[in-house]
């Protein structure tokens, strides 16, 4: 029985350094929804097939403009279908307060105000067409859209949204994105003109 004891310790030791070298956490998402490669983007998806969708993902960033209650910031989001059989076409805007930003970092939720086809608010605007589950187009319904990271030609970041058509019907999407930025004049955004 000693030597059984023994012998667990040892393979303990010899095991848990594996794991502390790894160093890795464990992401629940990251078993959903693979990584994606620089200018693309991976989803989860239900309420439409296939389960999976990716392709390339774009991002504008458009310095502050007067609204009606004051200078908002905004961040344009596209995602580009692959799959030729499957047609759709989505779109994110993110809003926010501000034009001397100097980071798109942060979280973005959807709210009441923000919905509707020019956001007044902060926060996210977003659609989805998707052909194959007829004409009605889908709105973000609630959600947010997390922005993790920038850097000089990519944001990075995460998607958990639901959208819902003005039938009632809801789709989910969930995952990453390393969307490529188009906007080439981000000196001017820092210093806010």
């Amino acid at each position: 029985m000693d030597l059984l004891i023994k012998t667990a310790k040892i393979g303990i030791w010899l095991i848990l350094p594996l794991f502390i070298l790894n160093g890795k956490g464990y992401d629940v998402r990251s078993a959903y929804v693979p990584l994606v490669e620089k200018g693309a983007y991976a989803f989860k998806t239900s309420g439409f097939l296939p389960s999976h969708i990716k392709g390339a993902a774009n991002c504008h960033l458009v310095p502050g403009s007067q609204k009606s209650k004051g200078k908002y910031s905004t961040i344009e989001l596209s995602f580009d279908q692959v799959d030729n059989n499957l047609i759709y076409k989505m779109g994110l805007v993110l809003s926010s307060l501000g034009p001397d930003k100097e980071t798109a970092l942060g979280v973005y939720r959807v709210s009441n105000q923000t919905l509707g086809f020019e956001p007044s608010k902060e926060g996210v605007f977003g659609y989805a067409d998707v052909n194959v589950l007829g004409e009605q187009p889908f709105y973000t319904h609630k959600g947010k859209v997390k922005i993790t990271r920038e850097e000089a030609n990519y944001l990075y970041g995460d998607v958990d949204l639901e959208l819902k058509n003005f039938m009632g019907k809801t789709i989910h999407i969930e995952g990453k994105f390393s969307a490529s930025r188009t906007d080439f004049d981000r000196k001017s955004r820092k210093k806010g003109h």
